[in-house]
């Protein structure tokens, strides 16, 4: 019995908190707060309260939201380091480059095999894509690629401080994710 009143106000508290996190979006004026908050709301309570706020923090500025047309469903994100360039997964795991400022395509698609998102160099000239084909691409060279040898399947790459190393996760036999 306890436990259940202890779990019921939590779960109170929670709702609280999101309600309250929405609240914040909606009244603050700095659209990147603005969003933080409504996102991280609907992170701790996903209902039509949060997601509304989320879309009421959007359109407080229709020009945060745009549509890029002809990718197909978009499967995971990421942004160059300079903030130009987006690359997006699609469901057969290409990876699609997008100008982030017309949200036109640039480049060739890069056929990645069943890969996750590709991670960025600090420099934005290299990426790292993991999966059952994992390789580093150079992107002023399209198409030219480095296949890492690996065994497993890499789950993540990123590159260290300095990208002179690249850091893999992949899965072991034993089931323990190594580093």
């Amino acid at each position: 019995m306890a436990w259940q009143q202890r779990n019921q106000a939590r779960a109170r508290q929670t709702d609280a908190d999101a309600q309250r996190l929405g609240a914040q979006a909606l009244a603050s004026g700095d659209l990147d707060l603005s969003l933080l908050l409504a996102r991280q709301a609907v992170a701790l309570r996903d209902t039509p309260q949060t997601r509304g706020d989320l879309l009421a923090a959007l359109l407080k500025s229709p020009a945060a939201i745009s549509v890029i047309q002809g990718v197909g469903r978009s499967t995971d994100l990421a942004i160059s380091p300079d903030g130009q360039t987006l690359a997006m997964t699609d469901e057969r795991g290409d990876v699609h480059f997008i100008d982030a400022r017309t949200g036109r395509r640039i480049g060739p698609t890069e056929a990645v095999k069943e890969g996750t998102l590709p991670n960025f160099d600090h420099s934005g000239e290299r990426m790292a894509t993991s999966g059952d084909h994992a390789s580093i691409r150079n992107l002023r060279a399209w198409g030219e690629s480095t296949p890492l040898d690996t065994i497993e399947h890499v789950y993540d790459m990123v590159f260290s401080a300095d990208d002179r190393e690249v850091f893999a996760v992949h899965q072991a036999p034993s089931r323990n994710t190594e580093l």
